[in-house]
Protein backbone atom coordinates (compact mmCIF):
# COMPACT_ATOMS: atom_id res chain seq x y z
CA UNK A 1 0.00 0.00 0.00
CA UNK A 2 1.23 3.32 -0.77
CA UNK A 3 0.11 6.42 0.89
CA UNK A 4 -1.27 9.43 -1.77
CA UNK A 5 -1.85 12.61 -2.10
CA UNK A 6 0.13 13.59 1.59
CA UNK A 7 3.20 14.67 -0.19
CA UNK A 8 4.98 11.63 1.01
CA UNK A 9 4.75 9.50 -2.10
CA UNK A 10 6.09 6.37 -2.31
CA UNK A 11 5.84 5.49 1.26
CA UNK A 12 5.57 1.40 1.97
CA UNK A 13 2.84 0.76 4.54
CA UNK A 14 2.92 -2.92 6.39
CA UNK A 15 1.13 -3.98 9.11
CA UNK A 16 2.53 -6.41 12.04
CA UNK A 17 -0.40 -9.16 12.69
CA UNK A 18 -1.03 -9.20 16.29
CA UNK A 19 -2.68 -12.12 18.54
CA UNK A 20 -6.41 -9.88 18.23
CA UNK A 21 -6.28 -10.65 14.24
CA UNK A 22 -4.88 -14.41 14.38
CA UNK A 23 -7.34 -14.76 17.38
CA UNK A 24 -10.97 -13.88 15.84
CA UNK A 25 -9.24 -14.35 12.09
CA UNK A 26 -9.76 -11.00 11.00
CA UNK A 27 -8.01 -8.76 7.70
CA UNK A 28 -6.78 -5.69 7.57
CA UNK A 29 -7.98 -3.96 4.04
CA UNK A 30 -5.28 -1.12 5.14
CA UNK A 31 -2.25 -2.28 4.83
CA UNK A 32 -0.34 -5.75 3.50
CA UNK A 33 0.84 -8.04 6.66
CA UNK A 34 4.92 -7.91 6.68
CA UNK A 35 6.67 -10.67 7.52
CA UNK A 36 8.93 -10.07 10.40
CA UNK A 37 12.46 -10.69 9.54
CA UNK A 38 11.91 -8.50 6.46
CA UNK A 39 10.54 -5.25 9.11
CA UNK A 40 13.71 -5.95 11.18
CA UNK A 41 16.00 -5.28 8.19
CA UNK A 42 13.65 -2.42 7.45
CA UNK A 43 14.35 -0.79 10.98
CA UNK A 44 18.02 -1.28 10.22
CA UNK A 45 18.03 0.51 7.00
CA UNK A 46 18.66 -2.75 5.37
CA UNK A 47 15.97 -2.05 2.88
CA UNK A 48 16.52 1.08 0.86
CA UNK A 49 12.78 3.13 0.72
CA UNK A 50 10.35 4.78 2.42
CA UNK A 51 8.43 2.72 4.69
CA UNK A 52 5.24 2.82 7.58
CA UNK A 53 5.34 0.03 9.78
CA UNK A 54 2.33 -0.26 12.14
CA UNK A 55 0.96 -3.16 14.53
CA UNK A 56 -2.51 -4.04 12.57
CA UNK A 57 -4.85 -2.89 15.70
CA UNK A 58 -3.51 0.59 15.45
CA UNK A 59 -3.72 1.02 10.91
CA UNK A 60 -6.55 3.65 11.52
CA UNK A 61 -3.31 5.68 13.06
CA UNK A 62 -1.87 5.29 10.02
CA UNK A 63 -3.13 8.56 8.47
CA UNK A 64 -2.10 10.48 11.77
CA UNK A 65 1.81 8.90 11.63
CA UNK A 66 1.70 10.34 7.84
CA UNK A 67 0.96 13.52 8.95
CA UNK A 68 3.70 13.19 11.81
CA UNK A 69 6.17 12.39 9.43
CA UNK A 70 5.31 15.18 7.06
CA UNK A 71 5.94 17.88 10.25
CA UNK A 72 8.68 16.51 11.94
CA UNK A 73 10.42 16.22 9.00
CA UNK A 74 13.07 13.15 10.64
CA UNK A 75 13.90 10.31 8.53
CA UNK A 76 13.69 8.04 11.84
CA UNK A 77 10.77 7.89 13.90
CA UNK A 78 9.34 5.05 16.43
CA UNK A 79 5.33 5.73 17.46
CA UNK A 80 5.16 4.73 21.48
CA UNK A 81 2.17 4.69 23.79
CA UNK A 82 1.76 7.67 25.79
CA UNK A 83 2.70 7.52 29.16
CA UNK A 84 0.25 6.21 31.64
CA UNK A 85 -1.22 3.45 33.88
CA UNK A 86 -3.15 2.58 29.97
CA UNK A 87 -0.45 1.32 28.69
CA UNK A 88 0.54 -1.21 31.21
CA UNK A 89 -2.47 -2.94 30.31
CA UNK A 90 -1.19 -3.27 26.61
CA UNK A 91 1.87 -4.43 27.57
CA UNK A 92 0.32 -7.28 30.21
CA UNK A 93 -1.70 -8.43 27.58
CA UNK A 94 -0.96 -7.50 23.72
CA UNK A 95 2.62 -9.69 22.64
CA UNK A 96 4.35 -6.66 20.67
CA UNK A 97 7.34 -7.67 18.29
CA UNK A 98 8.11 -4.17 17.92
CA UNK A 99 9.49 -3.80 21.69
CA UNK A 100 12.17 -6.29 20.33
CA UNK A 101 13.07 -4.66 17.07
CA UNK A 102 13.02 -0.61 17.61
CA UNK A 103 14.52 -1.73 21.54
CA UNK A 104 12.10 1.05 22.74
CA UNK A 105 9.14 -0.45 24.84
CA UNK A 106 5.61 0.31 24.09
CA UNK A 107 6.18 0.86 20.10
CA UNK A 108 3.13 0.28 17.89
CA UNK A 109 4.72 1.16 14.66
CA UNK A 110 7.73 3.39 12.89
CA UNK A 111 8.93 5.13 9.94
CA UNK A 112 11.85 5.51 8.46
CA UNK A 113 13.41 6.96 5.29
CA UNK A 114 16.62 5.05 4.06
CA UNK A 115 16.24 6.41 0.52
CA UNK A 116 20.32 8.13 1.29
CA UNK A 117 22.25 7.21 3.67
CA UNK A 118 21.62 5.06 7.02
CA UNK A 119 18.74 7.21 9.11
CA UNK A 120 20.32 8.48 12.76
CA UNK A 121 18.26 7.59 15.66
CA UNK A 122 15.13 7.63 15.82
CA UNK A 123 12.84 10.23 17.56
CA UNK A 124 9.82 9.22 19.40
CA UNK A 125 6.51 10.46 18.79
CA UNK A 126 3.87 9.71 21.87
CA UNK A 127 0.32 7.93 20.90
CA UNK A 128 -2.56 7.92 23.64
CA UNK A 129 -4.49 4.76 23.47
CA UNK A 130 -8.46 5.46 22.86
CA UNK A 131 -11.50 2.91 24.43
CA UNK A 132 -11.51 1.06 20.87
CA UNK A 133 -7.86 0.08 21.33
CA UNK A 134 -8.54 -0.85 25.18
CA UNK A 135 -11.61 -3.59 23.86
CA UNK A 136 -8.69 -4.70 21.25
CA UNK A 137 -6.94 -6.01 24.16
CA UNK A 138 -9.07 -7.45 26.78
CA UNK A 139 -11.10 -9.48 24.07
CA UNK A 140 -7.45 -11.11 23.82
CA UNK A 141 -7.75 -12.07 27.17
CA UNK A 142 -11.12 -13.55 27.73
CA UNK A 143 -13.37 -16.56 26.52
CA UNK A 144 -12.97 -16.34 22.14
CA UNK A 145 -17.15 -16.41 22.00
CA UNK A 146 -17.11 -13.30 24.21
CA UNK A 147 -14.55 -11.82 22.87
CA UNK A 148 -16.39 -12.01 19.29
CA UNK A 149 -19.53 -10.76 20.46
CA UNK A 150 -17.74 -7.55 21.46
CA UNK A 151 -15.84 -7.62 18.18
CA UNK A 152 -18.96 -7.87 16.10
CA UNK A 153 -21.36 -5.73 17.74
CA UNK A 154 -18.54 -2.74 18.95
CA UNK A 155 -19.98 -0.48 15.55
CA UNK A 156 -23.30 -1.44 15.97
CA UNK A 157 -23.74 0.40 19.67
CA UNK A 158 -21.90 2.95 18.40
CA UNK A 159 -24.05 3.13 15.43
CA UNK A 160 -26.91 3.13 17.63
CA UNK A 161 -25.68 5.70 19.93
CA UNK A 162 -24.95 8.00 17.19
CA UNK A 163 -28.99 7.24 15.72
CA UNK A 164 -30.04 8.04 19.70
CA UNK A 165 -28.35 11.38 19.14
CA UNK A 166 -29.65 11.70 15.57
CA UNK A 167 -33.63 10.72 17.02
CA UNK A 168 -33.00 13.81 19.92
CA UNK A 169 -32.09 16.09 17.19
CA UNK A 170 -34.54 14.87 15.23
CA UNK A 171 -37.47 15.17 17.35
CA UNK A 172 -36.46 17.91 19.24
CA UNK A 173 -36.33 19.89 15.22
CA UNK A 174 -39.49 18.46 14.15
CA UNK A 175 -41.29 20.11 17.61
CA UNK A 176 -39.69 23.43 16.99
CA UNK A 177 -40.49 23.64 12.95
CA UNK A 178 -44.12 22.75 13.60
CA UNK A 179 -44.67 25.20 16.04
CA UNK A 180 -44.16 27.54 13.20
CA UNK A 181 -44.67 25.85 10.09
CA UNK A 182 -48.55 24.45 11.41
CA UNK A 183 -49.82 27.66 11.43
CA UNK A 184 -48.62 28.78 7.84
CA UNK A 185 -49.25 25.90 6.12
CA UNK A 186 -51.79 23.63 8.05
CA UNK A 187 -51.43 20.39 9.90
CA UNK A 188 -51.31 17.73 7.23
CA UNK A 189 -48.60 19.81 4.41
CA UNK A 190 -46.57 20.95 7.95
CA UNK A 191 -46.65 17.62 8.80
CA UNK A 192 -44.91 16.52 5.16
CA UNK A 193 -41.98 19.38 5.64
CA UNK A 194 -41.48 19.30 9.31
CA UNK A 195 -40.82 15.41 8.68
CA UNK A 196 -38.44 15.96 5.46
CA UNK A 197 -36.71 19.51 7.62
CA UNK A 198 -36.25 17.52 10.63
CA UNK A 199 -34.59 14.52 8.59
CA UNK A 200 -32.14 16.39 7.13
CA UNK A 201 -31.14 18.44 10.31
CA UNK A 202 -30.44 14.57 11.64
CA UNK A 203 -28.84 13.02 8.76
CA UNK A 204 -26.44 15.46 8.97
CA UNK A 205 -25.27 15.59 12.25
CA UNK A 206 -25.01 11.45 12.21
CA UNK A 207 -22.95 11.95 9.44
CA UNK A 208 -20.70 14.16 11.48
CA UNK A 209 -20.66 11.94 14.04
CA UNK A 210 -20.21 8.68 11.84
CA UNK A 211 -16.93 9.98 10.06
CA UNK A 212 -15.34 11.52 13.57
CA UNK A 213 -16.06 8.28 15.77
CA UNK A 214 -18.45 5.15 14.23
CA UNK A 215 -16.36 4.95 11.30
CA UNK A 216 -13.01 6.82 12.16
CA UNK A 217 -10.86 3.55 12.14
CA UNK A 218 -11.68 3.04 8.26
CA UNK A 219 -8.57 4.18 5.74
CA UNK A 220 -10.44 7.19 3.54
CA UNK A 221 -9.55 10.02 1.41
CA UNK A 222 -9.44 13.14 3.35
CA UNK A 223 -9.89 15.51 0.82
CA UNK A 224 -13.23 18.31 0.70
CA UNK A 225 -14.14 16.35 -2.69
CA UNK A 226 -13.73 12.66 -1.15
CA UNK A 227 -15.65 14.66 2.56
CA UNK A 228 -18.59 15.70 -0.03
CA UNK A 229 -18.79 12.54 -1.64
CA UNK A 230 -19.32 10.64 1.53
CA UNK A 231 -21.74 13.24 2.40
CA UNK A 232 -23.76 12.69 -0.71
CA UNK A 233 -24.00 8.77 -0.59
CA UNK A 234 -24.77 8.98 2.87
CA UNK A 235 -27.65 11.03 2.02
CA UNK A 236 -28.95 8.20 -1.01
CA UNK A 237 -28.64 5.51 1.54
CA UNK A 238 -30.85 7.49 4.37
CA UNK A 239 -33.71 7.25 1.66
CA UNK A 240 -35.28 4.81 2.99
CA UNK A 241 -35.20 6.32 6.52
CA UNK A 242 -36.78 9.36 4.68
CA UNK A 243 -39.53 7.36 3.04
CA UNK A 244 -40.74 5.53 6.14
CA UNK A 245 -40.31 8.70 8.77
CA UNK A 246 -42.00 10.86 6.12
CA UNK A 247 -44.26 8.46 5.45
CA UNK A 248 -45.36 7.77 8.94
CA UNK A 249 -45.49 11.40 10.21
CA UNK A 250 -48.02 11.47 7.37
CA UNK A 251 -50.11 8.61 8.16
CA UNK A 252 -50.17 8.95 11.48
CA UNK A 253 -49.66 12.65 12.94
CA UNK A 254 -50.90 14.06 9.77
CA UNK A 255 -53.97 12.02 9.11
CA UNK A 256 -55.08 10.18 12.18
CA UNK A 257 -53.85 13.10 14.55
CA UNK A 258 -51.73 10.73 16.34
CA UNK A 259 -48.60 12.63 18.48
CA UNK A 260 -45.64 13.44 16.36
CA UNK A 261 -43.54 11.23 18.88
CA UNK A 262 -45.23 8.23 17.91
CA UNK A 263 -44.69 8.76 13.98
CA UNK A 264 -41.36 9.60 14.17
CA UNK A 265 -40.12 6.69 16.52
CA UNK A 266 -41.90 4.12 14.64
CA UNK A 267 -40.33 5.51 11.18
CA UNK A 268 -36.66 6.05 13.29
CA UNK A 269 -36.62 2.10 13.96
CA UNK A 270 -38.08 1.02 10.64
CA UNK A 271 -35.23 2.60 8.62
CA UNK A 272 -32.42 1.67 11.13
CA UNK A 273 -31.57 -1.32 10.02
CA UNK A 274 -31.38 -0.66 6.06
CA UNK A 275 -29.35 2.36 7.29
CA UNK A 276 -26.88 0.33 9.11
CA UNK A 277 -26.26 -2.44 6.48
CA UNK A 278 -25.58 0.22 3.66
CA UNK A 279 -23.53 2.72 5.32
CA UNK A 280 -21.32 0.27 6.02
CA UNK A 281 -20.97 -1.49 2.96
CA UNK A 282 -21.26 1.38 0.81
CA UNK A 283 -20.36 4.81 2.59
CA UNK A 284 -17.41 3.55 5.09
CA UNK A 285 -15.93 0.45 3.67
CA UNK A 286 -14.97 -1.36 7.41
CA UNK A 287 -10.85 -1.78 7.94
CA UNK A 288 -11.32 -5.38 9.34
CA UNK A 289 -13.67 -7.95 7.79
CA UNK A 290 -14.87 -11.25 8.58
CA UNK A 291 -12.88 -14.20 6.43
Amino acid sequence: MNIQNTGLENIRVLCIETEFSKRYGLKNNSCSIGKLGEIKEIYRGGHKGRFLIVLDVFSDRIRYMVNIVKHRGSRKIVFVLKPGISRKYFKRYMRNPLDNITGLEYSIGFYIDSTLSNPEEPERSFVKLRFDDYLKIITTRIPKLMGLIVVKTLRILKFLIVGTTGYVINVTSAYILMHFLIHIFGRARASILVALLAIEISINWNYMLHEKWTFRDVPRLKSMEAYVKRWFEYHIVSIGSIITQTLSVYMLTGIMSKPLIISITIGVILGFSLNYLLSRKLVWGVSFEYR
